[in-house]
């Protein structure tokens, strides 16, 4: 006897579903050396909250035309998320955790291309405290408030740039 039908593929070789983007490879960070190199910058852009850090590198795009147009490259902005176990011991919670920040990203990432004008920004979140024991709190309270706090994160990144190109704006004029 045939069984019922089974759901969708979630196979990455299937197209991404029509509500949904999809990150490509050069919106994210994918090396050690790539996630070290923001950690590890002159000087990174750093803040965090109770349970979500965040580390941004901005480095002003190199143009190979030096005659005074503008470059042809735009900003790029790309992400790494990294949630430790030590900090989440179950797989279910980390993955849980990385959906809650991914999502975040998504929605900032189109304001903070806009705001970084002829820049590279490399941004990594990660979780840096221990998620409350599950009587404590529910899962849903517990990734509405990553959602707060990394959207938080982000607005204060956003505002950092803006008053950057204002300074810059002001310089050049």
């Amino acid at each position: 006897m045939p069984g019922a039908p089974k759901a969708a593929s979630a196979s990455p070789f299937e197209p991404a579903l029509p509500g949904r983007r999809a990150w490509r490879k050069q919106q994210r960070l994918l090396r050690a050396d790539e996630f070290a190199a923001v950690s590890q910058a002159q000087m990174p852009w750093r803040a965090s909250r109770r349970w979500v850090a965040m580390s941004a590198q901005i480095r002003p795009l190199a143009c190979a035309n030096n005659a005074g147009n503008p470059c042809a490259v735009s900003s790029s902005v790309r992400f790494g998320i990294t949630v430790s176990r030590q900090q989440a011991r179950r797989a279910v919670a980390r993955n849980a955790v990385r959906r809650v920040l991914r999502e975040a990203a998504r929605h900032g990432q189109e304001r903070l291309v806009a705001a970084a004008q002829q820049c590279q920004l490399d941004i990594v979140l990660r979780l840096k405290a221990p998620l409350p024991q599950p009587p404590v709190a529910t899962w849903s309270d517990v990734k509405a408030e990553l959602r707060r706090e990394a959207d938080s994160l982000l607005a204060q990144l956003l505002r950092q740039l803006l008053t950057q190109s204002a300074v810059r704006a002001g310089v050049s004029t």
